[in-house]
């Protein structure tokens, strides 16, 4: 391990202790939305649910002309490329071009939520407005024993592995007070949108709300993007994420919340299914 490693880790740590404080909740109930293909009907049919209650979006929807209607309180992006210093020119173009859309569109109170990484960017320089509240999360997995993983869990130490940025916003919203959390925009079905070309590398087939589909090799999250996933791989990382669902599931009974899928066609088995037009129906109240 190099001193410049341990010099960037120290510094990834001293800025957990400062921004690593979370918002409380504003209610009992909170939305939390992916970006799969079902959003662009939920946000035409229940545009009005999701302008009443808390809003949690992620990753790039700030780009999306529906992020100025909505207003979402709270904001993941846990990627590690929206927050690293070492980036390809045409991925910092991307990044730039995002934050300047969240700083430019968002004239309401949000709170940004970031992974605590080494080597990263000076966030706080990226986001001069005062009405964007940063936050750190700690991405670390916790430990395997339930009672002992789920009382860590409630220090925000740790939380179930963040394969998706979904785990960390859901994760985050069960410490933040929400008793009653809707998932939408969480389809997960990777596996019928894969195929492997005649030059063996793995391709999928890029669905999202605005419409677009593009099918592009599945790539690792890494500094260049350079490398993709090869089968085994991407099944143990979908693994990785599924099983993280139901160790939220676990967390989320040990707090009395109750966590609803109203995501059409969604492989996420972990959480009760209902529609988002129940909500404020019959839920689960402190």
């Amino acid at each position: 391990m190099t001193r410049q490693y341990l010099a960037l880790t120290f510094k990834a740590c001293l800025r957990y202790i400062k921004f690593r404080k979370i918002p409380k909740a504003t209610g009992d109930t909170c939305i939390v939305a992916g970006n799969g293909p079902s959003l662009k009907a939920c946000l035409t049919t229940h545009k009005a649910i999701l302008q009443d209650y808390p809003l949690v979006c992620v990753n790039r929807f700030a780009a999306s002309p529906e992020f100025a209607d909505v207003k979402p309180t709270y904001y993941f992006m846990i990627d590690p490329n929206f927050s690293r210093e070492s980036l390809t020119e045409d991925e910092r173009d991307v990044r730039d071009k995002l934050f300047t859309s969240l700083n430019q569109m968002a004239t309401w109170e949000m709170h940004l939520f970031f992974p605590c990484l080494p080597g990263q960017a000076i966030l706080e320089n990226h986001f001069p407005a005062t009405n964007l509240h940063l936050h750190m999360c700690n991405i670390f997995p916790g430990f395997t024993i339930p009672w002992i993983r789920n009382y860590v869990y409630r220090t925000g130490l740790f939380m179930p592995p963040p394969q998706n940025v979904l785990v960390a916003a859901l994760f985050e919203a069960i410490n933040m007070g929400y008793k009653n959390i809707y998932l939408i925009g969480a389809e997960h079905s990777w596996t019928e949108d894969m195929h492997v070309g005649d030059d063996n590398v793995l391709y999928l087939k890029h669905k999202h709300f605005s419409g677009s589909t593009e099918s592009i090799p599945f790539s690792k999250p890494t500094a260049t993007r350079s490398e993709t996933f090869k089968v085994h791989e991407i099944f143990a990382a979908f693994r990785r994420t599924f099983r993280s669902y139901w160790l939220l599931r676990e967390y989320a009974d040990s707090r009395g919340v109750t966590i609803y899928n109203a995501t059409p066609d969604s492989y996420v088995d972990a959480f009760e299914r209902r529609d988002l037009s129940t909500i404020g129906q019959t839920e689960v109240l402190p």
